[in-house]
C-alpha cells in the first residue's frame, strides 16, 4: 500500500503540530473573511437583520421541523454525490492511468456542485429570473450542458453502469418537463418523486463507480509493491 500511502491526500502519520496550527487558521480566516464580506454587501443592498443570514429558516418563518424534508433529503443526497466524485478524483487523478475516469469524475463533480447550489438557493426558480434570466433559459442552459456533457463523455460511459445513470437523467428530465407544464397538486406531487428517484440513481451511480475506481487503484497499488 506504499504508493496509495504516497498520495498526497493520505499521510501515513499524525500531520505535524504546526501544520495543524496553520490549517486552523487558514480555516478560520476562510470562513471569517467571506462572512464579513458577504454581511456588510447585505447591509449596504438589503439593509435587514442579520438573522436573516445566521438564523435557521424553520425558526424565522416558525415553520413545522418537516418543512421542506424531501426537498432537503434531496439537497443531502446532491451533496454526498459532489463529495464522493471530487474526493475520489483527488486521488485517482495521482495517476496517469485513471486520466479518463479523472476528467469524468471532475466534471461530474462539478456539474453535481452546481445543481445542489441551485436547488440550494432556488437559483433557476428565484435568483435567476430577478436578473432578468427566464427560467426555461436556465432549463435550455441545463439540457445543453448535459448533451453537451454525453456527448463528450459517451465512450467512457459506456464501460460504466450506464443504465443507471441514464435511468437518473431520465427521472430528472421528467421532473423538469413536470416543472415547466401546468402546475397542479398531482403534477407537484409527481415532480417532486420524480425528481427524487433521480437524484437517488444518480448517487448510486457515482458512489458505485468511485467504488470501482478506487478499489482498482489500490489492486494496482499492491500489484506494484510486489
Amino acid at each position: 500500500m506504499k504508493n496509495l500511502i504516497d498520495i498526497k491526500l493520505i499521510t501515513p502519520h499524525q500531520t505535524r503540530l504546526s501544520d495543524q496550527l496553520k490549517i486552523v487558521v487558514l480555516t478560520f480566516l476562510a470562513t471569517v473573511i467571506p462572512f464579513a464580506l458577504i454581511v456588510l454587501i447585505f447591509k449596504l443592498v438589503v439593509n435587514d437583520t442579520m438573522d436573516l443570514l445566521t438564523r435557521d429558516p424553520l425558526s424565522i418563518t416558525n415553520a413545522p421541523f418537516y418543512t421542506g424534508l424531501f426537498s432537503n433529503i434531496g439537497i443531502l443526497l446532491w451533496c454526498s454525490c459532489a463529495a464522493i466524485c471530487l474526493l475520489t478524483y483527488a486521488v485517482v487523478k495521482q495517476n496517469n492511468r485513471y486520466r479518463e475516469s479523472s476528467k469524468f469524475l471532475l466534471s461530474s463533480g462539478l456539474f453535481t456542485t452546481f445543481i445542489m447550489l441551485d436547488d440550494l438557493f432556488l437559483l433557476h426558480d428565484e435568483v435567476f429570473p430577478q436578473m432578468g434570466i427566464p427560467e426555461n433559459l436556465i432549463y435550455l442552459f441545463y439540457a445543453l450542458i448535459t448533451i453537451l456533457f454525453t456527448v463528450r463523455t459517451r465512450k467512457f460511459v459506456k464501460k460504466t453502469e450506464f443504465i443507471i445513470l441514464s435511468a437518473a437523467v431520465g427521472f430528472l428530465a421528467l421532473s423538469l418537463v413536470l416543472d415547466v407544464i401546468s402546475r397542479n397538486e398531482f403534477n407537484n406531487k409527481l415532480e417532486d418523486i420524480s425528481k427524487l428517484i433521480g437524484i437517488s440513481l444518480w448517487l448510486i451511480y457515482f458512489t458505485r463507480l468511485c467504488l470501482r475506481e478506487l478499489r482498482s487503484i489500490v489492486r494496482l497499488s499492491s500489484a506494484n509493491e510486489r
